[in-house]
């Protein structure tokens, strides 16, 4: 079985970050991804009352904390902008803090994305990137939180065999690889993606969409070979934690307790 938590990414505008996890945890959910982000959280501006005041909200509701989550799309690890660079790096370093003070195992981490225009060789992005997620992953050491590396499209890591290769280059037992399958979708078969990562997979994030489109949609409203992910995992023996990361508007409880009647059969569980 593969136990499957969810992410509060999609109740970050509509409700509280204390109803969002109480609406969770009746849903049955006993593992949460938290979405770093206002006007959830900012780390920067919690002092350590606040942090316990966070925990004690997880505390409250019976689950668990498992993750962070940056939700910024504008910060970049491997910009050729120093100040840029310098303050994702600060940005991650901080969710590292947050993940040790509230009790949680992983922090994700998007290994940078090359400039749209005229960027520069390949192999000094990657350099760049490199050298951000060497950093962030030495301060996880000291802190005891493990950093997984994440595809996005974007990203200079859309499919699994790059996040394998970032992290045998960091070469740290505090760096491996969190695949997103949706993510994936629209860069390869994340069946494919899976099997190539084999034993560096950490954690999954679940949701769906067309092959075409950058979405995370309900589970069943895309093309995602669902049955084949389950046995890439088995395949692979993955004992990792899947998170839920569908990004609803509107009816959030209806789509994630949706998603968890589609991936029972198949081998997910609560």
């Amino acid at each position: 079985m593969f136990t499957l938590g969810c992410a509060t990414f999609a109740y970050l505008y509509t409700c509280s970050l204390d109803e969002a996890v109480g609406r969770l945890a009746d849903i049955g959910f006993r593992q949460i991804e938290l979405c770093v982000s206002p006007p959830h959280v900012w780390p920067r501006e919690m002092d350590a009352a606040a942090r316990r005041a966070m925990r004690r909200i997880f505390d409250r509701h019976g689950v668990q904390l498992f993750a962070l989550n940056q939700r910024f799309a504008d910060v970049n690890i491997a910009s050729v902008n120093p100040g840029i660079r310098e303050e994702t790096i600060r940005q991650v370093k901080e969710d590292i803090d947050l993940a040790a003070d509230l009790g949680a195992p992983e922090v994700l981490i998007v290994p940078g994305k090359p400039t749209p225009l005229f960027s520069p060789p390949p192999e000094e992005i990657w350099r760049l990137a490199r050298g951000g997620v060497a950093e962030c992953v030495a301060h996880a050491e000291r802190r005891g939180v493990l950093c997984v590396l994440e595809n996005t499209g974007y990203s200079l890591c859309p499919t699994g065999r790059d996040l394998v290769r970032l992290a045998q280059e960091i070469g740290s037992p505090f760096c491996r690889v969190h695949y997103d399958v949706a993510n994936a979708n629209v860069c390869e078969s994340p069946v494919e993606g899976l099997r190539t990562i084999g034993a560096w997979l950490a954690s999954l994030h679940v949701s769906d969409n067309d092959g075409q489109t950058w979405t995370h949609s309900p589970v069943g409203a895309g093309t995602i070979d669902w049955p084949g992910v389950a046995q890439a995992l088995r395949d692979v023996s993955f004992q990792g934690m899947s998170i839920l990361e569908i990004n609803v508007y509107h009816e959030q409880d209806r789509a994630m307790a949706d998603a968890v009647e589609r991936l029972r059969p198949l081998g997910w569980a609560l």
